[in-house]
């Protein structure tokens, strides 16, 4: 069989799949019996993910959960999120296995928008990723994950309803984290919420000449070191002054009125167990976010410090109707990571 890139997906299914049926055929007790990291069971028992789950699920009562399909269309991620072909799992049929549960669902939005309400949909699921992690993170290349996105249109001024969303997803996020800390048994002392502006970074690496890096990633790191930066600064009233003294001037709006939405909840400062921080350092996520961008880790009794819940915004929306009035938000909490890292379920 030869193949190259003018081959379609048809032809390609055509003869892959009658190929691996005949393989599958051949095998034999002694090969089934074989595990790798792929085929290898969670180490988290079902009932502790439906313990968790039920957290999320009494919280966000308004919100519709979706089970989603563990097949999705070849190429959402690299298409919306612009992933790596390479770190997705296809199939011979012409899919690809779950690996980011919000694209997914951003489909299920879009295909169900019809008003100017927003729409707002989440999940628990289990996501594949051939990542290859070190032994002793005894992490897999499948894990569970909480995740939801909400799809919706702006009003003016533009970008304050999008910013509220943002804003509506890390606080409930926040809020069920803290339950399940006050809840539940458990050696999480306190998180840590870091506030990002990926936009600052990005229209620096668009006027970057020379490139150390080929990976955005990698180059606005780059930038950021060179800089000399610092990596946060504390998140309050004077937090925009300090980035128009360090030189952020466009992108600051679009902050402004975020943190103008966080400052207006009452209970914003009231709880001495979550630490609000600025995160100028801040490079993951600059080709999926497209300005905001939060993320919440966890930090244990003893100190560990393990990233649990990430979202922001994106253009997902806009790009796919040719609509610039549509935003969209997506997040996600690693329930996974939360349980085998803080927990002490039964």
């Amino acid at each position: 069989m030869k193949f190259d890139e003018r081959t379609s997906i048809s032809d390609l299914t055509w003869n892959l799949v009658p190929y691996y049926g005949a393989k599958a055929e051949r095998r034999t007790l002694s090969d089934i019996r074989r595990y790798d990291r792929f085929t290898t069971s969670s180490r988290v028992s079902q009932k502790n993910f439906l313990i968790i789950e039920k957290f999320f699920q009494d919280y966000l009562n308004d919100v519709d959960f979706v089970e989603l399909s563990p097949l999705q269309p070849l190429g959402v991620n690299c298409v919306l999120a612009k992933t790596n072909g390479k770190k997705i799992i296809p199939t011979i049929r012409g899919q690809e296995i779950i690996s980011d549960a919000t694209t997914a669902l951003f489909l299920e939005a879009y295909k169900n928008m019809g008003s100017n309400k927003d729409i707002r949909l989440a999940t628990n699921v289990r996501t594949v990723r051939p990542k290859i992690f070190n032994d002793e993170s005894k992490f897999l290349p499948h894990f569970k994950v909480f995740a939801e996105i909400t799809l919706g249109k702006q009003a003016p001024p533009f970008g304050k309803n999008e910013v509220i969303v943002i804003a509506r997803h890390l606080l409930d996020e926040l809020s069920i984290l803290n339950s399940i800390r006050a809840n539940t048994k458990n050696n999480i002392a306190g998180f840590k919420v870091y506030i990002s502006n990926l936009f600052f970074l990005r229209n620096i690496l668009s006027s970057v000449t020379e490139r150390k890096s080929q990976n955005d990633v990698v180059e606005a790191k780059n930038i950021w070191e060179k800089l000399r930066l610092p990596a946060q600064i504390a998140l309050n009233n004077n937090t925009t002054s300090e980035l128009k003294n360090l030189g952020f001037h466009n992108g600051i709006r679009i902050l402004e009125m975020f943190l103008a939405t966080l400052f207006g909840q009452k209970d914003f400062y009231s709880n001495v167990n979550v630490s609000w921080l600025f995160d100028l350092s801040r490079s993951a996520g600059i080709n999926y976010y497209r300005h905001i961008a939060y993320k919440i880790t966890a930090v244990s009794n003893d100190g560990l410090e393990l990233p649990l819940a990430d979202g922001g915004s994106n253009d997902w929306g806009a790009k796919i109707s040719n609509d610039k009035q549509l935003f969209t938000v997506s997040s996600g909490v690693g329930t996974e990571l939360l349980i085998q890292n803080f927990l002490k379920l039964a």
